[in-house]
Protein backbone atom coordinates (compact mmCIF):
# COMPACT_ATOMS: atom_id res chain seq x y z
CA UNK A 1 0.00 0.00 0.00
CA UNK A 2 1.38 3.40 -0.95
CA UNK A 3 1.78 5.91 1.79
CA UNK A 4 -0.20 9.09 1.29
CA UNK A 5 1.21 12.40 2.45
CA UNK A 6 -0.79 15.39 3.53
CA UNK A 7 -0.01 19.04 3.20
CA UNK A 8 -2.28 20.73 5.70
CA UNK A 9 -3.58 24.19 4.91
CA UNK A 10 -5.87 24.66 7.88
CA UNK A 11 -5.37 22.57 10.97
CA UNK A 12 -8.67 21.62 12.24
CA UNK A 13 -7.06 14.76 6.06
CA UNK A 14 -7.32 12.12 4.45
CA UNK A 15 -8.62 8.63 4.86
CA UNK A 16 -10.00 5.72 2.96
CA UNK A 17 -13.48 7.05 3.67
CA UNK A 18 -14.16 9.97 1.35
CA UNK A 19 -17.29 11.69 0.20
CA UNK A 20 -17.04 13.63 -3.03
CA UNK A 21 -17.84 17.32 -2.97
CA UNK A 22 -19.60 16.83 -6.28
CA UNK A 23 -22.57 15.28 -4.50
CA UNK A 24 -22.62 17.84 -1.72
CA UNK A 25 -23.00 21.12 -3.55
CA UNK A 26 -25.77 22.27 -5.84
CA UNK A 27 -24.44 23.53 -9.14
CA UNK A 28 -24.31 27.28 -9.57
CA UNK A 29 -22.35 29.78 -11.61
CA UNK A 30 -19.13 31.37 -10.40
CA UNK A 31 -17.52 34.60 -11.52
CA UNK A 32 -14.03 35.93 -10.83
CA UNK A 33 -12.48 39.16 -12.08
CA UNK A 34 -15.32 39.60 -14.56
CA UNK A 35 -15.02 36.09 -16.01
CA UNK A 36 -17.39 33.14 -15.65
CA UNK A 37 -15.13 30.46 -14.10
CA UNK A 38 -17.85 27.84 -13.57
CA UNK A 39 -16.16 25.37 -15.94
CA UNK A 40 -12.90 25.63 -13.95
CA UNK A 41 -14.72 25.09 -10.65
CA UNK A 42 -16.75 22.11 -11.88
CA UNK A 43 -13.76 20.51 -13.57
CA UNK A 44 -11.84 20.29 -10.30
CA UNK A 45 -14.79 19.69 -7.98
CA UNK A 46 -14.47 15.86 -8.13
CA UNK A 47 -10.97 16.19 -6.64
CA UNK A 48 -12.34 17.82 -3.49
CA UNK A 49 -13.13 15.16 -0.91
CA UNK A 50 -14.63 15.33 2.57
CA UNK A 51 -13.76 12.98 5.42
CA UNK A 52 -16.66 10.84 6.56
CA UNK A 53 -14.87 9.81 9.74
CA UNK A 54 -11.91 11.05 11.85
CA UNK A 55 -8.40 10.13 10.68
CA UNK A 56 -5.13 10.16 12.63
CA UNK A 57 -1.96 11.45 10.95
CA UNK A 58 1.64 12.03 12.04
CA UNK A 59 4.22 14.77 11.62
CA UNK A 60 7.95 14.40 12.34
CA UNK A 61 10.15 17.45 12.84
CA UNK A 62 13.42 18.38 14.52
CA UNK A 63 13.27 20.17 17.86
CA UNK A 64 16.53 21.95 16.98
CA UNK A 65 14.77 23.95 14.26
CA UNK A 66 12.63 26.00 16.64
CA UNK A 67 12.88 27.54 20.10
CA UNK A 68 9.26 26.49 20.56
CA UNK A 69 10.35 23.00 21.57
CA UNK A 70 12.68 24.25 24.30
CA UNK A 71 9.60 24.44 26.52
CA UNK A 72 7.89 21.11 27.33
CA UNK A 73 4.53 20.82 25.59
CA UNK A 74 1.46 18.99 26.81
CA UNK A 75 -0.98 17.18 24.49
CA UNK A 76 -3.74 19.47 23.23
CA UNK A 77 -2.12 22.50 24.87
CA UNK A 78 -3.44 25.69 23.26
CA UNK A 79 0.09 26.83 22.37
CA UNK A 80 0.75 23.56 20.59
CA UNK A 81 -2.50 23.78 18.66
CA UNK A 82 -1.78 27.42 17.73
CA UNK A 83 1.68 26.48 16.47
CA UNK A 84 0.23 23.74 14.25
CA UNK A 85 -2.37 26.19 12.94
CA UNK A 86 0.29 28.74 12.02
CA UNK A 87 2.27 26.09 10.17
CA UNK A 88 -0.78 24.94 8.25
CA UNK A 89 -2.00 28.42 7.38
CA UNK A 90 1.43 29.38 6.08
CA UNK A 91 0.56 27.63 2.80
CA UNK A 92 -1.82 30.28 1.48
CA UNK A 93 0.19 33.10 3.06
CA UNK A 94 3.21 32.05 1.00
CA UNK A 95 1.49 30.58 -2.05
CA UNK A 96 3.18 31.82 -5.20
CA UNK A 97 6.08 33.54 -3.44
CA UNK A 98 9.54 33.07 -4.90
CA UNK A 99 10.82 31.29 -1.80
CA UNK A 100 7.74 29.08 -1.36
CA UNK A 101 9.62 25.99 -2.51
CA UNK A 102 11.78 26.23 0.60
CA UNK A 103 8.82 25.04 2.60
CA UNK A 104 8.84 21.59 0.98
CA UNK A 105 7.64 19.73 -2.08
CA UNK A 106 4.36 21.66 -2.09
CA UNK A 107 5.55 24.84 -0.42
CA UNK A 108 5.07 25.97 3.15
CA UNK A 109 2.58 24.23 5.40
CA UNK A 110 2.21 21.39 7.86
CA UNK A 111 3.07 18.00 6.36
CA UNK A 112 1.77 14.73 7.78
CA UNK A 113 1.45 11.06 6.85
CA UNK A 114 -0.92 8.20 7.56
CA UNK A 115 2.01 5.97 8.49
CA UNK A 116 3.62 6.98 11.83
CA UNK A 117 7.09 5.75 10.78
CA UNK A 118 7.60 6.43 7.07
CA UNK A 119 8.67 10.09 7.53
CA UNK A 120 10.82 9.40 10.60
CA UNK A 121 13.95 10.79 8.87
CA UNK A 122 12.54 14.32 9.00
CA UNK A 123 12.91 14.27 12.76
CA UNK A 124 16.68 13.86 12.81
CA UNK A 125 18.42 13.05 16.08
CA UNK A 126 16.41 15.56 18.14
CA UNK A 127 13.00 14.55 16.95
CA UNK A 128 9.46 15.60 17.75
CA UNK A 129 6.47 13.50 16.70
CA UNK A 130 3.04 15.12 16.50
CA UNK A 131 -0.03 12.91 16.39
CA UNK A 132 -3.06 14.74 15.05
CA UNK A 133 -6.63 13.75 14.38
CA UNK A 134 -8.72 15.37 11.69
CA UNK A 135 -12.48 15.30 12.14
CA UNK A 136 -15.29 14.19 9.91
CA UNK A 137 -16.06 17.04 7.53
CA UNK A 138 -12.40 17.87 6.91
CA UNK A 139 -12.04 18.92 3.23
CA UNK A 140 -9.08 18.26 0.99
CA UNK A 141 -7.90 18.03 -2.60
CA UNK A 142 -7.05 14.50 -3.63
CA UNK A 143 -3.87 14.66 -5.73
CA UNK A 144 -3.52 10.92 -5.13
CA UNK A 145 -6.14 10.31 -7.83
CA UNK A 146 -5.62 13.16 -10.31
CA UNK A 147 -8.55 14.50 -12.27
CA UNK A 148 -8.47 13.36 -15.88
CA UNK A 149 -10.28 14.97 -18.79
CA UNK A 150 -12.72 12.08 -18.94
CA UNK A 151 -13.78 12.62 -15.30
CA UNK A 152 -14.67 16.26 -15.76
CA UNK A 153 -18.27 17.37 -16.02
CA UNK A 154 -17.16 20.77 -17.28
CA UNK A 155 -17.27 22.09 -20.82
CA UNK A 156 -13.66 21.43 -21.84
CA UNK A 157 -13.64 24.11 -24.52
CA UNK A 158 -14.77 26.70 -22.00
CA UNK A 159 -12.26 25.36 -19.48
CA UNK A 160 -9.49 25.77 -22.04
CA UNK A 161 -10.41 29.42 -22.58
CA UNK A 162 -10.38 30.08 -18.82
CA UNK A 163 -6.97 28.46 -18.45
CA UNK A 164 -5.60 30.60 -21.27
CA UNK A 165 -7.17 33.80 -19.96
CA UNK A 166 -5.68 33.36 -16.49
CA UNK A 167 -2.47 31.88 -17.93
CA UNK A 168 -2.85 28.62 -16.03
CA UNK A 169 -1.99 26.78 -19.24
CA UNK A 170 -1.44 28.13 -22.71
CA UNK A 171 -2.23 24.68 -24.11
CA UNK A 172 -5.68 24.92 -22.54
CA UNK A 173 -5.38 21.99 -20.13
CA UNK A 174 -3.68 22.08 -16.75
CA UNK A 175 -2.82 19.22 -14.39
CA UNK A 176 -4.11 19.79 -10.88
CA UNK A 177 -0.77 18.89 -9.31
CA UNK A 178 1.00 21.63 -11.29
CA UNK A 179 -1.00 24.31 -9.49
CA UNK A 180 0.48 23.34 -6.11
CA UNK A 181 3.99 21.99 -6.75
CA UNK A 182 6.64 24.13 -5.00
CA UNK A 183 3.89 26.22 -3.47
CA UNK A 184 2.76 27.61 -6.81
CA UNK A 185 6.09 29.34 -7.43
CA UNK A 186 6.03 28.70 -11.19
CA UNK A 187 2.32 29.52 -11.59
CA UNK A 188 1.51 32.82 -13.30
CA UNK A 189 0.26 35.52 -10.87
CA UNK A 190 -3.13 35.70 -12.61
CA UNK A 191 -3.54 31.94 -12.23
CA UNK A 192 -2.40 32.16 -8.60
CA UNK A 193 -5.28 34.53 -7.90
CA UNK A 194 -7.71 32.13 -9.57
CA UNK A 195 -6.37 29.15 -7.58
CA UNK A 196 -6.70 31.01 -4.28
CA UNK A 197 -10.26 32.02 -5.11
CA UNK A 198 -11.41 28.57 -6.26
CA UNK A 199 -9.65 26.31 -3.77
CA UNK A 200 -9.41 28.71 -0.84
CA UNK A 201 -12.62 30.73 -1.05
CA UNK A 202 -15.08 28.54 -2.98
CA UNK A 203 -14.02 25.02 -1.97
CA UNK A 204 -12.54 26.07 1.39
CA UNK A 205 -10.10 23.17 1.38
CA UNK A 206 -8.24 22.26 4.56
CA UNK A 207 -5.46 20.21 2.95
CA UNK A 208 -4.36 18.19 -0.05
CA UNK A 209 -3.07 14.65 -0.31
CA UNK A 210 -0.27 13.35 -2.50
CA UNK A 211 1.98 10.30 -2.85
Amino acid sequence: MKNIGIAIIHICFLGAAFASAAAETKKQTYEFEGTDITAFVEHFRPAVKTLKKPVTVYNWSSSSQSDFWKVPQKPNDENLVAMAQRMGQSFWRNYGSQDSERGGMYGYGLYAALDPVVTRSFGGTQWVLLEMQFPAGFKMIDLYDPIQKTKSSANLNTLSEINKKFKCSMSGYVELDALFTSGGKSVDPSCQRLVKNVFGTIFKIDAFAYT
